[in-house]
């Protein structure tokens, strides 16, 4: 397995990698680190006798092309080869550009690609620590912060064009090894969502009568099918600082390793606390009865429930309205199955088209955009505010065929439509 962790300068690749590699080892995972640059610069000395910055092109293409074979021959030796990069540079930070070093035999070395999003001011005073030419004094947050927006944004639309995830790291250190453990000994039954999807629908349908299954409307729970966010509730029961829980999504980060570190943060109360925090939570859930109205149209002759949220929470409420065929969502179980991330909800929408079955979706946040963007209908809600990643994605992709539905007192720039007929 190829790992490459992408990040900022002094985002403090090479002391989390190195933390991992112990952990693996712990745990007998073979492991190796291969540090890209260090690694450049030695083979640009050792065959050309210079830095690799002051190379050619053609040079610095072959020595890239050196260095992805060397990769290679250690991915014969070892389980789990990591790699560090980087994916850009600022080429002039007063007007916004970035150099994006990336190649296309980067794009189809490795296996998974990370990138470690460590906080600002942390890289800022390693940048300021730092000796030599690794020193930096000059740089700010808002250069930190506008490199790494770029950086994630660009490896996201790239990892899509793969239909890979980019996993979003942090500087937790502890939790770091511990979910790169689970992803590298677990990947295919716990993160590999493309199979996972089609394992889930093929048994799905299965289980149903295909030919009874003409239209299918996939519709999230949290502030979609009801008006609130039941997480905060279940929290609050279990006395969970909200700040927690949001610190862990900031930046609406959505990757496996943020789920990964809600479900670490759940599993800490015991099994007793963890169904009482349900139940609690369960009777705060406020249905919307315009989504309601959606969920019991004859049109769909098979509804699904797809949550990021949890099932203790929703299958009861569920089971009590009826109108709900079967629900996906996360668990605070120790042994998570799977995680619904916006990549699972993507496959899963594909995969019953890939049946010959139209599927409608229903979402309120950028965790939905993907599967509302791969739907045959995909409908857009706001019942209590704007939400801002989903407006900034709308604002930069004004071709998306995502439309809102029941707009009242919140309106993005779509198509706007007052029920589903």
């Amino acid at each position: 397995m190829k790992i490459a962790i992408y990040g900022t300068s002094r985002s403090g690749k090479d002391y989390q990698i190195s933390h991992i590699i112990s952990y693996l080892n712990e745990n007998d995972v073979s492991a190796i680190h291969i540090p890209g640059s260090t690694k450049l610069n030695e083979l640009a000395d050792e065959i050309y006798g210079s830095k690799f910055k002051e190379l050619s092109d053609d040079k610095k293409h072959h020595l890239r092309e050196e260095f992805i074979n060397l990769i290679s021959d250690f991915d014969a030796e070892y389980e789990v080869v990591f790699v560090d990069g980087h994916f850009a540079f600022p080429s002039d930070v007063k007007q916004g550009g970035f150099e994006i070093v990336f190649t296309e035999s980067d794009k189809n070395c490795y296996d998974h690609f990370f990138y470690l999003d460590t906080d600002s001011e942390l890289i800022i005073e390693n940048s300021r620590q730092s000796v030599g030419d690794k020193k930096n004094t000059d740089i700010q947050t808002q250069d930190i912060e506008a490199w790494k927006a770029f950086e994630i944004s660009a490896m996201q639309t790239m990892c899509s064009s793969l239909n890979k995830e980019l996993v979003i790291l942090d500087e937790d250190t502890q939790s770091c090894v511990e979910f790169v453990l689970s992803w590298v000994k677990c990947f295919r039954q716990n993160y590999d969502y493309q199979s996972i999807a089609k394992d889930l629908v093929r048994k799905l349908l299965s289980e149903v009568e295909i030919t009874d299954i003409s239209e299918v409307l996939a519709i999230d729970c949290d502030n979609t099918f009801a008006t609130n966010d039941t997480t905060y509730d279940y929290c609050s029961y279990l006395e969970i600082d909200a700040k927690i829980l949001k610190q862990i999504f900031v930046g609406d980060r959505y990757s496996s390793y943020q789920f990964f570190k809600a479900n670490k943060l759940y599993t800490q109360f015991n099994k007793q606390q963890r169904a009482e925090a349900s139940l609690f939570a369960k009777e705060k859930i406020k249905i919307s009865a315009d989504i309601e109205r959606v969920v019991e149209n004859q049109r769909y002759s098979f509804v699904i429930a797809l949550t990021s949220g949890l099932t203790e929470i929703w299958q009861p409420k569920i089971e009590e309205l009826g109108s709900i065929k079967i629900l996906y969502g996360n668990t605070s179980n120790i042994q998570s199955p799977y995680f619904v991330t916006p990549l699972f909800k993507k496959f899963f929408v594909e995969e019953i088209r890939n049946h010959n079955i139209k599927v409608t979706s229903i979402g309120d946040s950028i965790i939905d955009v993907p599967m509302l963007e791969s739907s045959d209908i995909g409908l857009i809600v706001a019942h209590r505010k704007i939400n801002k990643a989903v407006m900034e994605y709308l604002k930069q992709n004004n071709q998306s065929s995502i439309a809102q539905l029941f707009a009242k007192d919140w309106h993005y720039p779509v198509k706007q439509i007052s029920g589903v007929s």
